[in-house]
Order: structure tokens, then C-alpha cells, then sequence
């Protein structure tokens, strides 16, 4: 192997290197604000983008939940009323199990249950 360089430059390259170095335009002092901005908006719209493509695929693709409310009212039932004597026989008189509707709906209350929630089992069992 040689140690030759058999590299060089251009003939005149370094003559005119100052002329042409003085014609590259110079660099603006100060860059905007939107200029600056630009990608992380960019970066942010993406990212919306991505997710409400998601959310519109998962909605599509998704299935609905099973209505248990039915099973939670029984869960219920079975914590009030472990036996299932008073509450299971929901065609039972109030004189027969002792319990009134209020005090079922005052215990459902003080156990944690919302009010919306029982408002939706009111409306649910009217029909």
C-alpha cells in the first residue's frame, strides 16, 4: 500500500474560496414564534389524530356490554338478606318480610349504591 496521497483540490479552489464564502446568505437573527411552534403543533395533531382513529375503530369493532343489572340486584339482595328469604320473593307484602321498600332503598343509600342508580332500577322495573 502506498502512502501517496493521491488526493487534490480543483485548481483555483482556495483563490475564490473567501468570494464565495461571502455570497452564502446569512442567517436570520431571529426566528418566529409559529416558526418555532410548528413541530410540536404538528407533533400534537398527530397524536390527535391517532387517537380519534382508534376510538372510531374501537367503537366500531367493540361489543356491547351485557346488562347485568339484574345479577347486581340479586349481589345485592344476597348481602342485605344473606338467608335469601325476605328479598329473594320479590312478589312478597311488606307485612310478610318485614322490610319496607324505604327501607331497602335507605340501606342500598348507606351501603354506597348512587342515586342515579336507583332511579334507573325504579324506571327499569315500571316497565
Amino acid at each position: 500500500m502506498s502512502r501517496r496521497n493521491d488526493i487534490s483540490t480543483p485548481e483555483g479552489y482556495f483563490g475564490d474560496l473567501q468570494k464565495r464564502l461571502s455570497e452564502i446568505p446569512a442567517r436570520p437573527a431571529r426566528v418566529s414564534t409559529v416558526h418555532r411552534l410548528a413541530p410540536y403543533v404538528a407533533i400534537a395533531a398527530s397524536f390527535l389524530v391517532a387517537v380519534m382513529l382508534g376510538n372510531s375503530i374501537l367503537r366500531k369493532t367493540a361489543t356491547p356490554a351485557e346488562d347485568d343489572t339484574w345479577s347486581y340486584i340479586s349481589y345485592l339482595a344476597d348481602a342485605l338478606d344473606p338467608d335469601g328469604a325476605s328479598l329473594v320473593d320479590w312478589e312478597m307484602d311488606e307485612e310478610e318480610s318485614g322490610l319496607s321498600e324505604e327501607d331497602i332503598i335507605n340501606y342500598l343509600l348507606a351501603d354506597g349504591i348512587s342515586v342515579e342508580h336507583l332511579n334507573y332500577l325504579s324506571y327499569e322495573a315500571a316497565y
